[in-house]
C-alpha cells in the first residue's frame, strides 16, 4: 500500500514501543474515522457511533502494545489492525443490541402501562420467535426488528447478504402463511 516514510517510528521490523503506537494512532485519528466510517457505517445500524468504536479499538490496540503483542510493524499494517478491531466491535455490539433500551436507575420514569395492543405486539413477536429453531434464523428476526439492514444483519451472522436476503423472504413467508390463518394461532 502506502511506503513508509524513512522517519517514520514503524518502519522498523521490530515489536513497536506503546507510545509510538500511541502517537501514530493520535496523529492518525482522523483518518481512521473516515474509513471506519466509509467501510461500516452502511453495513451496519445508522447509529453507530464511530468515535466509540474507534476509541475501543485503541484501547485494545494500546493493551496489545503494553503487554508486548502488537506485531504490526508499518503504518498500513497497524492501519488494518484498528479497522479490523472496529468491525469486530461493530459486529459485536450488533449481536448484543437489545429491542428496548436500557433505563437509566436514578432518573427514569416510570414505564406507561402497557396497552392492549402493545401486549398483542409483544405476545405475537414471541410467538413468532418461539417458532424459530435456527439460531441464524433468530438474530434475523431481531435484528431486523430493531431496523438493521440486512448488509449488516450479513455481516453480524457471518453470511453474504443473499443468503440473508433469501432467508428473511423465506421468514417473512412462513410467518405470514402460519399468522394470517386464525386456525394456526
Amino acid at each position: 500500500m502506502n511506503e513508509p516514510h524513512p522517519a517514520d517510528p514503524l518502519s522498523q521490523d521490530a515489536p513497536l514501543p506503546r507510545e509510538r503506537v500511541a502517537a501514530l494512532l493520535l496523529r492518525n485519528r482522523d483518518r481512521y474515522a473516515a474509513l471506519i466510517r466509509r467501510r461500516i457505517r452502511g453495513k451496519l445500524a445508522a447509529d453507530l457511533d464511530i468515535d466509540d468504536l474507534l476509541s475501543s479499538a485503541f484501547r485494545r490496540i494500546d493493551e496489545l502494545a503494553a503487554q508486548r503483542r502488537l506485531r504490526a510493524c508499518a503504518p498500513d499494517q497497524l492501519q488494518a489492525l484498528t479497522i479490523a478491531i472496529a468491525r469486530n466491535l461493530a459486529l459485536a455490539r450488533a449481536r448484543s443490541r437489545r429491542p428496548y433500551p436500557p433505563q437509566a436507575a436514578g432518573n427514569a420514569a416510570p414505564p406507561a402501562p402497557l396497552t392492549e395492543a402493545d401486549r398483542d405486539a409483544r405476545s405475537l413477536i414471541s410467538r413468532m420467535a418461539a417458532c424459530l429453531s435456527d439460531p441464524t434464523d433468530v438474530q434475523l428476526f431481531f435484528l431486523r426488528l430493531q431496523g438493521c439492514p440486512l448488509r449488516g444483519i450479513a455481516l453480524a451472522c457471518g453470511k453474504t447478504e443473499a443468503a440473508i436476503r433469501k432467508r428473511w423472504v423465506r421468514l417473512r413467508q412462513r410467518f405470514q402463511h402460519r399468522w394470517r390463518d386464525p386456525c394456526s394461532v
